[in-house]
């Protein structure tokens, strides 16, 4: 299944896409305001690794659309942060379904809550090997452990465009 997010500001229509590459069909399921509002960029896309979540984030109004992607239909529409986000949102799940958003200079995390300054906007997100994140800024890319949201080790990189990536190393 492949999923697409579509978003048209001038419309305020937002949905995605759903693609059925081996049986060959689509549906969309449409997501209602706010999404598609504000400028391009304010939407992230995230499936889960076991497939069995699908969030999209508006970061403008600081909400989460949570699709059921068996039955390919909106289950809620909640905040993941307090509204007003202004950059681009990065979005993943992790393997324990905990959605994970960096934007502006923050990673917000749900189930629970949390909130992790970072050292400058986002550029990129990406899931580390056990319970740790990545997150990318214009200078380099900061790792974070998720259960205590202390930062463990950091790259700097200056003038880094995103991380979408990352893989451990041998020392």
């Amino acid at each position: 299944m492949c999923y697409t997010l579509y978003a048209y500001q001038p419309d305020a229509v937002a949905f995605v896409d759903c693609l059925h590459l081996g049986e060959r069909w689509t549906h969309r399921v449409a997501l209602p305001a706010p999404f598609g509002q504000e400028r391009p960029g304010v939407h992230a896309i995230a499936l889960a690794p076991s497939g069995d979540r699908l969030c999209v984030v508006h970061a403008s109004s600081g909400t989460v659309a949570d699709i059921d992607p068996d039955r390919l239909m909106v289950k809620q529409v909640s905040p993941f942060a307090a509204a007003g986000e202004k950059g681009k949102p990065n979005a993943r799940i992790t393997a324990s379904s905990r959605l994970i958003v960096n934007v502006d200079n923050m990673v917000v995390l749900t189930g629970p809550h949390r909130e992790i300054a970072t050292p400058g906007p986002a550029r990129g997100l990406a899931l580390g090997a056990g319970g740790d994140v990545w997150a990318g800024h214009p200078h380099g890319v900061v790792q974070y452990d998720l259960a205590t949201g202390k930062e463990t080790g950091q790259i700097t990189e200056p003038e880094l465009y995103t991380v979408k990536h990352v893989r451990p190393g041998s020392a």
